[in-house]
């Protein structure tokens, strides 16, 4: 964000429209690479953890339903940023909203009503992280009255390596969450 947000202080939104479709695109394929990765080590590192018997299976379970939401998640937290800088605080706000009701909603409908328990709850995560990643994607996508908008681009490794530097206090942050 801090990049596209420089490139538009700099006077060029079509440059600053490219980074932010380039690195979106690199958050969907990074994502679905780390849920691949997930899903493949999900029963061993719990097994590391310490996690047995029922326990390990309902790791497991809960992991696999929720791991496949990665990008979704990956994206709803890209945006939040991202609709800062495109001058709509509102469109993260209600992003986050909708996608918090959603999960609270869901899980009682899934846990309470369906008694479907932990798979319940699991998809209720599942989908409320999605829509959270839907919403934005379906604004950017579209002609709207913020500063960025998906575009056609190409990849900037040297633009993709300042940011990677740049925001590695937050993935470290992130990464030790």
């Amino acid at each position: 964000t801090a990049l596209v947000s420089m490139t538009m202080g700099m006077g060029d939104k079509k440059r600053a429209n490219e980074l932010f479709s380039m690195l979106t695109l690199v958050s969907v394929v990074g994502g679905v690479v780390l849920t691949v990765l997930s899903l493949v080590f999900l029963r061993p590192a719990a097994v590391l953890l310490g996690a047995e018997g029922q326990i390990l299976e309902d790791a497991v379970t809960y992991g696999t339903i929720v791991q496949c939401a990665l990008t979704a998640y990956i994206l709803q937290y890209a945006f939040q940023s991202f609709c800062i800088a495109a001058e709509k605080p509102n469109l993260s706000l209600w992003m986050t909203v909708a996608a918090g009701m959603c999960n609270i909603v869901l899980d009682a409908l899934f846990v309470a009503v369906f008694r479907w328990g932990l798979v319940g709850a699991a998809w209720a995560t599942t989908i409320a992280q999605i829509i959270g990643a839907i919403i934005p994607l379906i604004f950017f996508a579209r002609p709207n009255s913020s500063l960025l908008r998906f575009c056609k681009c190409r990849f900037d490794g040297k633009a993709l390596l300042r940011t990677m530097t740049n925001g590695s206090s937050e993935l470290m942050s992130n990464v030790s969450m």
